[in-house]
C-alpha cells in the first residue's frame, strides 16, 4: 500500500470522527442547558 494513500485515508477518517465528536459535544451542551435556555426564533 502506498504510504501517501494510508496517510490520506487516516486523515480523512480522523476528520470524520472529529465531526461526530463536535456534534456530540454540541448535543451534550444543549442537554445541559435544559428547557429554560433562551430560544431563537418564534416563541410559542
Amino acid at each position: 500500500m502506498d504510504p501517501n494513500f494510508t496517510l490520506t485515508f487516516l486523515s480523512c477518517g480522523g476528520i470524520f470522527l472529529l465531526a461526530f465528536v463536535a456534534i456530540g459535544a454540541f448535543w451534550f451542551a444543549e442537554r445541559l442547558r435544559g428547557t429554560n435556555a433562551p430560544r431563537i426564533g418564534k416563541s410559542g
